[in-house]
């Protein structure tokens, strides 16, 4: 502790002031200079005398920091910032007393501390008048109000950012605490009020968030920080705080929160999709699987009774058409949670409807409709394998859904909306057509509109594909209908900016799908020609499962199959009897079919023999995991004759 400036002079009272050595005193003559200070002062002043200094030079206040004048009042209690030679800008208040009438007067500094928000504040002394000014300063720009609270008589002040928050005009006196409160969301003023009472008893740091009425009757959030302001002897004074509004990071929350609910939601309709699509599949392949084997043998012996061949065929079509629905709820899953992978360019509308129209011939003979097709030009931006699925998928309503000896009729036209150029291709029946309440629920999945009990089948999940594809693919689709005159289907796509990579015919099937093939498999009753013998090997735990491809693979003379129940067991017959295709179940009892597959390649008698992945497991997301992770394809159950024989067919129909 420095000394003090000379002895304390002998004026009344001011021995008394002495004792508050916590603060900085000095004494000021009539000409507004230190005729003496104590030690406290000269510390924090950071300099070796004050005497014959002004207190704006003592603290190097550019404000000229003094003492007013004969019509100034006998105390005045100002707020200050002052930077002393060395060290960390300060912040406090100063004190000017007059000890008596027209003679000298007291100068006290109290100190409030230092710091980098302190160093960062920028502006004169004669704009902090108040210490909700001082935290205007520090935030100003960012759009915060301030508040001060003195906690002996509760008065309270606002600056005119805290008006603006709540949307009302800036006005001299803050709002009453009841109008303050009427303003705040009823659900949050029991938290106001039990955060006013811990701030007026406490003294921490107190933080809530909070929702205010604005004029028009909407809500914002604001958020509210405010720290207690203590005297020398630690006692508090006040509470000096902010509010800020927050309503952006709520919005952007919930949007975050809803974000990942949606997702979380949509993976797990995902897995229960895919266990829903397992569980079906498993017992439909012994459905489909013994039909088709009894039709087989039936087939070869004409001595059968025709009724059984009958029931066959009910049963087989049943299974199919469960089967169908599957399929069609794991595609219109895919394409609504993003899964399926669609690739647009330039697809050619003539080519395509050519290649189209022959795959709904025979269904329109059946049904006995005739089919007119206009001018179709035009080129448009689409997937061409999911476009034909959409022309497919309304040109078959379009028949079934048609009257006896109806017409259907296909066409397109240029067309722009939006201010975008593209084509519509229009589909229109002369059908019973629809009326208002049928034409709003038309795309609902699995509303068929009160025709699930006639006698055309359908899943009602069709159109809801269609409409999901078209937006995938940026397009639109329109219905026009009326009872009694049939209904119009128009789909809208984009232009093709490039027509002259026009790809729409004869469109690839995708990767590891080779059910896509089936016009070209052999009948598996079909004699085939005797071959040197292959040896396959099957990982299966499910015995019908084993017992259906046993029965299948015995119709090829030049093959030999081999099973084994589990992964383990079946990794040690592949090195032990060396087949040359291996087929793997993809769910096992002791691992699955990756660390089949994984351990298969370890092993040098393996290492290059090809896998195929036959699974229930029919997400689209299975099928491209298996691929990238090795196997040379994937079938699916319920086990397409067809597909499963032709397969080993092309793999194995060179002589050995």
């Amino acid at each position: 502790m420095r000394a003090p400036d000379s002895n304390p002079p002998d004026e009344p009272g001011l021995h008394q002031l002495l004792a508050f050595s916590r603060e900085g005193l000095a004494l000021l003559d009539t000409a507004g200079r230190i005729s003496w200070a104590n030690a406290r002062l000269i510390e924090l002043c950071d300099r070796g005398s004050l005497i014959g200094l002004t207190p704006a030079q003592a603290l190097d206040d550019q404000q000229e920091l003094q003492a007013p004048g004969e019509g100034g009042t006998d105390d005045i209690d100002l707020p200050i910032f002052w930077q002393p030679p060395r060290g960390l800008k300060r912040w406090g208040n100063v004190r000017f007393k007059r000890l008596e009438p027209g003679g000298n007067w007291l100068f006290a500094l109290q100190d409030l501390g230092a710091g980098p928000s302190v160093i960062e504040a920028s502006g004169s002394n004669q704009s902090l008048r108040t210490a909700s000014e001082r935290a205007a300063l520090a935030t100003q720009g960012a759009g915060m109000g301030t508040w001060e609270m003195d906690l002996a008589n509760g008065c309270v002040a606002w600056d005119d950012q805290m008006f603006l928050l709540r949307g009302l005009a800036p006005a001299q006196q803050p709002l009453s605490n009841d109008v303050a409160l009427e303003l705040v969301h009823p659900d949050d003023r029991p938290a106001i009020s039990r955060a006013f009472k811990a701030m007026q008893a406490g003294d921490q740091n107190a933080g809530y968030e909070f929702r205010v009425r604005q004029p028009d009757g909407s809500y914002r959030w604001l958020a509210s920080r405010s720290i207690p302001v203590r005297d020398e002897s630690g006692r508090i004074l006040k509470r000096i705080g902010i509010n800020w509004d927050i309503s952006d990071a709520k919005l952007a929350a919930v949007v975050s929160q809803e974000r990942a609910l949606a997702l979380h939601e949509s993976q797990a309709k995902s897995e229960f999709l895919a266990r829903m699509s397992h569980e079906l599949r498993t017992p439909l392949n012994a459905v489909l699987g013994f039909t088709q084997l009894l039709q087989t043998q039936l087939k070869s012996n004409p001595g059968s009774v025709a009724n059984q061949q009958r029931k066959l065929a009910h049963i087989r079509s049943a299974g199919e058409h469960l089967l169908a629905l599957i399929n069609e709820v794991l595609d219109l899953s895919s394409i609504e949670s993003g899964g399926a992978q669609l690739a647009l360019r330039p697809v050619a509308l003539q080519p395509l409807v050519r290649d189209t129209l022959p795959l709904v011939e025979g269904l329109g003979r059946t049904h006995e409709i005739g089919m007119r097709v206009g001018a179709l030009p035009g080129s448009v931006r689409a997937d061409p394998i999911r476009l034909r699925q959409v022309l497919l998928n309304l040109l078959s309503n379009a028949i079934k859904y048609n009257r006896a000896s109806g017409q259907v009729w296909l066409e397109s036209r240029a067309e722009a909306r939006d201010g975008q150029p593209g084509w519509c291709l229009a589909v229109r029946d002369s059908g019973r057509g629809l009326d208002a309440v049928q034409l709003s629920h038309l795309f609902e999945p699995f509303n068929r509109l009160g025709r699930e009990r006639g006698p055309i089948e359908g899943s009602g999940i069709g159109l809801a594909i269609v409409k999901a594809l078209l937006q995938r693919m940026q397009g639109q689709i329109h219905v026009h209908s009326e009872p009694g005159r049939g209904s119009t289907f128009e789909v809208w796509l984009q232009e093709a900016d490039d027509v002259s990579q026009e790809l729409a015919s004869k469109p690839s099937a995708p990767a590891g799908a080779a059910q896509q093939r089936e016009s070209s498999m052999p009948d598996p009753s079909s004699p085939q020609p005797a071959m040197a013998s292959h040896r396959l090997l099957y990982i299966e735990d499910n015995p019908v499962n084993v017992l259906v491809v046993q029965e299948l693979v015995a119709t090829r003379s030049n093959l030999t199959l081999d099973c084994a129940v589990d992964g383990s067991s079946g990794v040690a017959l592949a090195a032990r009897m060396r087949p040359e295709l291996i087929l793997v179940d993809m769910q096992l009892p002791d691992f699955d079919g990756y660390e089949v597959l994984k351990r298969l390649r370890a092993q040098a008698q393996t290492a290059q023999t090809p896998c195929i992945a036959l699974s229930a497991n029919a997400m689209p997301e299975d099928i491209a995991r298996a691929l990238q992770a090795g196997f040379s394809d994937y079938w699916t159950k319920p086990i397409d004759f067809k597909v499963f024989l032709g397969g080993l067919d092309a793999l194995f129909s060179k002589p050995g």
